[in-house]
């Protein structure tokens, strides 16, 4: 449906490289960036340990952060694909020795404190979902279903699958197909969203200059094949729909 399409058109425009001055109309009545509830450090340059950050933004939904600087600091601008943060979901975490452990309704997230990102484990809370463990070393969904790219014009028919060779060469129109992937998998395996090198926005609303402060930044769909949920929770993360510019619109 258009709707199912529309998604990856956000994550499949947040690829192009805009001029700095342009702004980004944003909904900033739902724009709540910071997290400020669900967000937990581990480690520290101190301990001779990379900092990692989790965040629990549904059930089904986590973010995963690793710092790149010094100071221990992570990135809590908005980006365009991911712009609200601050969730309040009912969870719970333990610690014994060198594993922390959290628990959502779906989901129980394990990790090594002294490995960090690497070590992270996530397995099924849900015995209903098809989706039933994840590893960092699994990386993306290899059925990931197709998304969409930038634009159609001029293209004629073109699979939506990102690694077909049609994507080697440039579109009629120049530039670049942007070609983005769906937020879903066939078989209901977790789906890898890297938002490292999405353009980010600053407080005025406008693209900023400044890179993240990650060096790595994803974003972990854990729905199964609860496509409907995981649209839901997209929708929630991802704000309103986007307009373009209102000046490109004559």
């Amino acid at each position: 449906s258009m709707r199912l399409l529309a998604l990856p058109l956000i994550l499949a425009l947040t690829s192009w490289s805009p001029a700095l001055s342009l702004k980004y109309e944003i909904d900033d009545a739902t724009l709540n960036p910071l997290c400020t509830k669900n967000c937990y450090t581990l480690g520290s340059s101190d301990e001779g340990v990379t900092p990692i950050r989790v965040t629990v933004l549904t059930p089904n939904l986590l973010r995963f952060e690793t710092a790149t600087n010094t100071n221990d600091s992570f990135e809590d601008r908005p980006s365009l694909a991911f712009q609200n943060r601050d969730s309040d979901v009912a969870h719970t975490v333990k610690e014994s020795g060198d594993t922390w452990q959290l628990t959502t309704s779906s989901v129980v997230v394990s990790i090594t404190k002294s490995i960090g990102l690497k070590s992270v484990q996530v397995t099924s809370a849900d015995t209903s979902s098809a989706f039933e463990s994840w590893s960092y070393a699994d990386g993306d969904a290899p059925d990931r279903l197709p998304g969409t790219i930038r634009t159609l014009d001029q293209t004629g028919p073109i699979p939506l699958d990102c690694s077909d060779p049609a994507y080697e060469q440039d579109p009629p129109q120049g530039e670049s197909y942007h070609c983005t992937m769906g937020l879903f998998s066939k078989s209901g395996s977790a789906v890898v969203v890297d938002d490292v090198g999405t353009p980010l926005v600053d407080a005025g609303g406008f693209w900023s200059s400044e890179p993240s402060s990650d060096s790595e930044d994803f974003y972990l769909f854990t729905h199964g094949k609860d496509y409907k949920g995981a649209l839901k929770d997209y929708r929630f993360v991802g704000g309103a729909m986007p307009l373009p510019p209102r000046p490109a619109l004559g």
